[in-house]
């Protein structure tokens, strides 16, 4: 990676991490998930400024609603995106002119239900125009100590442990038995299909986040080992490196492939290679807890 491609990878990530603007398209009705991130966004205390996007405009909780981005006047770091699936891929490439450099897709109906082409115009689109991706089909990110929390999920406690999960299930209910036991995140990252931004960008990231001391990592299958292998040995080398492997039983490997469309690999392979990387292997996130 050239100097000048690290300095743009630190500025998208600054926007998804710590944005002082925020773009929100969806439906803001109560009920709905705009509505349900709305709200997140605001009980968790976002210094920052929120443009909620809908056509219907008017206000909710104490926001303006734009009828669109182009009514937006001021500076957008971030887009938050759960609208029909449908509508998405010309909400990124707005978001592209508007220069919006990183969005966070929660919308579903790509990869995971077997729409392959709609999930590669999706990402042709974003790199046409110049926008970062982390999702579709997530449950969105959180920056406890920034007060950033544009999830569907319980908002983590601050911590010094990031958390990054290809299963929005898995992390939710990581969130609620954190929760119960006081337990708080330096970053929460739920990734989804990782049509773009995927566990390696994540771990190069979290190994320089001054705000994380461990990183925890739930991985449902690895399209590119040996790279992975090489960013995980670099990040173990500077930070703890946990990994949740799914699929080490028949019932694991068949929960696995339903949610991303992914199959497990073989659970001894992966035992070997972590061991080699520096990885910490647990079984699940009671074990995770323990360590």
């Amino acid at each position: 990676m050239s100097t000048e491609e690290a300095m743009i990878t630190r500025d998208v990530f600054g926007c998804f991490f710590e944005p002082e603007s925020i773009a929100l398209f969806g439906s803001v009705k109560p009920g709905k998930i705009g509505y349900e991130i709305l709200a997140s966004i605001r009980e968790g205390g976002f210094a920052g400024k929120v443009y909620p996007i809908n056509p219907a405009g008017g206000e909710v909780l104490g926001y303006q609603v734009y009828p669109s981005l182009s009514a937006v006047q001021g500076k957008v770091d971030l887009a938050v995106i759960c609208l029909p699936q449908r509508a998405v891929i010309d909400t990124v490439i707005d978001c592209g002119k508007k220069g919006i450099l990183a969005a966070v897709i929660i919308s579903s109906g790509f990869s995971e239900v077997g729409n392959l082409q709609a999930e590669k115009d999706l990402v042709e689109a974003a790199k046409r125009f110049g926008v970062r991706i982390i999702g579709p089909n997530c449950a969105g990110i959180m920056n406890p100590w920034h007060r950033h929390f544009p999830s569907i999920e319980v908002r983590a406690l601050p911590g010094e442990t990031a958390f990054v999960t290809q299963s929005g299930a898995l992390g939710g209910a990581t969130l609620g038995w954190a929760e119960e036991r006081g337990f708080g995140f330096s970053k929460f990252i739920s990734y989804g299909n990782r049509c773009d931004v995927d566990e390696m960008e994540l771990l190069s990231y979290l190994s320089e986040d001054p705000e994380t001391r461990v990183i925890v990592l739930y991985l449902e299958g690895i399209d590119k080992g040996r790279d992975f292998l090489k960013v995980a040995r670099e990040t173990s080398l500077k930070k703890p490196l946990v990994v949740i492997k799914s699929g080490a039983t028949r019932a694991g490997k068949r929960a696995t492939s339903s949610h991303t469309g992914t199959l497990a690999g073989v659970d001894e392979s992966y035992n070997a290679a972590f061991r080699k990387a520096g990885i910490i292997r647990v079984e699940g996130i009671e074990e995770m807890f323990d360590l």
